[in-house]
């Protein structure tokens, strides 16, 4: 006779010929008990979920799914970019380094054409030629006076000018000898004050000082 708190035991054949001792209260929870008391159409569908659920498992390697997040950011470059600006507009007339080439401070990167930049460099060259004639118009002129080849037109102007003057002043000065001569004969006969006489003396040596402040200007 069975004690009725001695746990009763069943014994399950399984493979290779081992044997297993489960608890009545176990069994129940056993694959074999699941497929002894369930109808067919259960364990095919036991059997397709679980053969569906390794077929997932096998597939996870080879299935790629697309994952996109969209947010705000801003990009910015490991390396600081600099901006390279010409001091003058232009055309750019050729390139003179590669694309991602190694420069040195100094180095010529672009020829840069600029129409404005050429207009303005025949000024100054046409500037640089008349300064030039200038300077050998002005080394002519201070080793002849008298009959200079002048290649300018402003010198020439300006030589006229000053052979005018010279001639004005040059007739106030014969004018003014004629008066001091004249009068000297009378002062020496004292026809005529000391002080009348000195004015013409001081008129002759007027005239003959603005003939030489003409000549070392």
């Amino acid at each position: 006779m069975k004690n009725k708190n001695q746990p009763s035991y069943n014994v399950i054949l399984k493979s290779h010929l081992s044997f297993q001792f489960l608890l009545n209260e176990d069994i129940d929870f056993t694959s074999e008990y699941y497929l002894k008391y369930n109808s067919g159409r259960s364990q095919v569908i036991y059997i397709v979920v679980v053969i569906s659920l390794i077929a997932f498992l096998i597939s996870l390697p080879y299935i790629f799914v697309d994952v996109s997040v969209k947010s705000t950011g801003m990009l910015k470059a490991a390396t600081e970019i600099t901006a390279l600006r010409a001091t003058a507009s232009g055309y750019v007339k050729e390139v003179l380094i590669k694309e991602n080439e190694t420069v040195e401070k100094g180095e010529l990167l672009l020829a840069i054409e600029s129409p404005m930049l050429l207009e303005k460099e025949h000024y100054l060259n046409s500037k640089l030629a008349e300064i030039d004639l200038f300077i050998d118009d002005a080394k002519k002129l201070s080793n002849d006076l008298e009959k200079p080849s002048i290649t300018t037109s402003l010198y020439r102007q300006a030589f006229a000018d000053y052979r005018q003057k010279l001639a004005e002043r040059q007739t106030a000065y014969l004018k003014a000898k004629q008066d001091y001569n004249r009068n000297k004969k009378l002062f020496d006969v004292q026809v005529i004050a000391a002080v009348e006489f000195e004015n013409f003396k001081f008129e002759l040596d007027r005239t003959e000082g603005n003939i030489d402040l003409l000549k070392q200007s």
